[in-house]
Parts: C-alpha cells; structure tokens; sequence
C-alpha cells in the first residue's frame, strides 16, 4: 500500500531531531566613563580605560575602631582602685588592731582629752581624779606683797607678780606625795582693769620631773580659765617657765605696768598609792 499522504503535508510536520535553540545571553548593561568616555560594564566601580570612578554607590566603610581610653581615664581609674585599696586596708586595721593612746597636744589654751591608765608605773592603783595640792612653791623672783605662794591658796583676790615683764621667770612646785597628773588649770586676773595693765602669760614649758620631755603650751589673751592637758604617772615636782607674755596696754590715762601678774594655778589628777 503506497504512501497516500499529500505532498503538502510535510509542510506541517515538525522538523524531526533539530536542536534547541541555547538561551540567550543575559544582556549586559553598559555605562560611559564620566571622565573619558570610555564604555564600561555597569557592574564596574572605575573605568578599564582611566580609572575613574564610574559606579555612583556608595563604598564598602571600614568597621569603626574600638574606643581606646585617654590617658586621664587611665589615671582615674588607678587612683579609685588605690583609693578602693587603702579602704580596704584602713578597715580591716580599725577592726584588727587596737588604738595606741593619744599624745597630749594643747595650743592656745585648749586641751586635748586622755584616757589615764588605773595602774601606776610603780605598779600601784589610781583613785580618781582630784584637784591636788601643791604644799610649796619656789620662784626664781617674786615682788614685795605678790609672792608665788598666792598662786597655791586657793584666793582668787591675791596673785603672784613678777618684774621684768616676766619672760624667763620660773616657778617650782612642790607635792608631798607623788601625783598622777592629769591637767594644769591657769587663770590670769578676774579684774578687767589690772588684767589689761599687767602682762599676762603667753608661752610656758611645763616640766614635770618623772619625764624628760617638757609639754610647751601657748596660752589664750584672756581672763578665762585656761586648761591645759598634761598626763605623768609619778611626779614629785613640776618646773613652769614663762617663754613669752601678752604686752601691758594702757587703760584709759591709767599707763600699763611692767609687772607680769597671775591669779592662780591648779593641778588636777590622783595620788599615786602603793598596792
């Protein structure tokens, strides 16, 4: 049986085995060079002929560095673990080891407060404390009517007086029995009129004769009661020296004196008493 097809109908056969077309090329977008013309891809960031920059995004930006600390911050913080240290160090050393006892400052008049030990160096006791009796006084000079022994009866209407304005003068004082001290109590004239007339006591060393070390003293310009801390343990006598005075002034038409005059002194502490 012989082939009946038309030979139009080849026309619209598909064309047997022929190959696929290959996809097309992804087109590439071209850019000129803005500086010399040249064409480049789109892709690129400058130009293949002159460098250029051709692409207008932005550039990649480099991480910020990490912030380094200034040589103040540096210093600050040493300093507050210093500080943070030494807190350390002062707290375990209040809460660990015992306060020595205070040395006896005084300036001025003032007096500082000491806790006085209830055993004497002789290993007697302490009683409380008491004014204590000085039973003699020596002066190294002493007007006619005023002599140093005022100073220890306990008047306040007498006083002792001394020439020569009174620097370098020394007063002596005699107790029968050792004493503890504890402070000395020094009162310039109550009379406002004699006070300002007569120089007044200004600097005085104060040697008791158990120590060898003097407490010097500055007394205040005035007619207050002056207390003066002071702390021995077996004292017999105690020298006083005046190293300097408050000038006399003039009251009125009334000229100063060149007398130096005090009221009284007093001495605190306890009888030291064996046992």
């Amino acid at each position: 049986m012989g082939d009946t097809r038309e030979p139009f109908d080849d026309l619209f056969d598909p064309v047997a085995d022929q190959p696929a077309a290959p996809p097309a090329a992804p087109q590439v977008q071209m850019v000129p060079c803005p500086s010399c013309g040249t064409t480049n891809e789109a892709t690129n960031r400058h130009c293949v002929s002159c460098g250029a920059r051709v692409a207008q995004g932005p550039l990649p930006m480099a991480p910020q560095p990490l912030a380094r600390s200034t040589a103040g911050s540096r210093a600050l913080i040493v300093t507050a673990a210093v500080i943070a240290v030494v807190a350390v160090i002062a707290f375990f050393y209040n809460a660990f080891v015992d306060d020595e006892p205070g040395t006896t400052t005084v300036a001025n008049g003032g007096s500082s407060n000491t806790s006085s030990s209830t055993t004497a160096g002789n290993g007697g006791t302490l009683p409380e404390t008491v004014e204590l009796t000085a039973n003699r006084v020596v002066p190294s000079a002493q007007l006619s009517g005023f002599p140093a022994d005022n100073l220890i009866d306990s008047d306040p209407t007498t006083m002792w007086q001394v020439g020569q304005e009174g620097v370098g003068a020394t007063l002596t004082f005699f107790f029968p029995e050792p004493v503890a001290l504890e402070r000395i109590e020094f009162k310039n004239i109550s009379d406002q009129e004699s006070f300002l007339r007569n120089f007044r006591v200004r600097g005085l060393r104060i040697s008791p004769d158990d120590t060898t070390r003097p407490t010097i003293v500055e007394l205040a310009n005035t007619r207050d009661l002056q207390p003066v801390a002071i702390q021995t343990e077996l004292t017999k006598t105690v020298r006083i020296e005046v190293t300097s005075t408050y000038p006399a002034e003039a009251v009125g038409e009334l000229q100063p004196f060149k007398e130096l005059a005090v009221e009284d002194i007093s001495f605190f502490g306890s009888v030291v008493t064996d046992g």
